[in-house]
């Protein structure tokens, strides 16, 4: 009498279909994970820049400084704009500009630039290194006054 059973070379074949489609999974999930967090760099600077229009309505001129993650409030209503500003989503070593946070700065030309990172396209910005200003998002970075 016969034993049913599979072989050895029926296991290995569905042993490496099986780590085939985990590896699939894997490489699948890291990419939309980094998309994601592109995204949300894309809405975070656009949602600061419609924060730092109603500032600017209210107080005649943008914040001097920002700390991401921290409070924006005003100068001279002591009104709170955005609490806490957002943060750049963790890990950051995304693409071509690793470990690259938001940076705001003051502008005599703009009146604000805030120089942000993708690691690829997102809502017609180029992946690398953007600067964010009352005009628009410029890619490249933030150039000087």
């Amino acid at each position: 009498m016969k034993k049913k059973a599979f072989s050895l070379i029926e296991l290995l074949v569905v042993i490496a279909i099986i780590g085939t489609l985990t590896t699939l999974a894997v490489f699948s999930i890291n990419n939309l994970r980094a998309k994601s967090r592109d995204t949300k760099r894309v809405a975070d600077i656009k949602k600061i820049q419609l924060v730092l229009e109603n500032y600017y309505r209210d107080e005649s001129a943008y914040p001097n400084t920002m700390s991401f993650g921290g409070n924006l409030i005003g100068t001279k209503s002591s009104t709170s704009y955005m609490a806490p500003t957002p943060q750049n989503p963790l890990p950051w070593n995304d693409g071509d500009c690793p470990n690259s946070d938001y940076s705001y700065q003051t502008s005599t030309k703009y009146g604000y630039k805030i120089q942000f990172c993708l690691n690829a396209s997102s809502s017609d910005i180029l992946p690398g290194i953007n600067c964010a200003t009352p005009k628009g998002i410029i890619t490249g970075q933030c150039l000087e006054d």
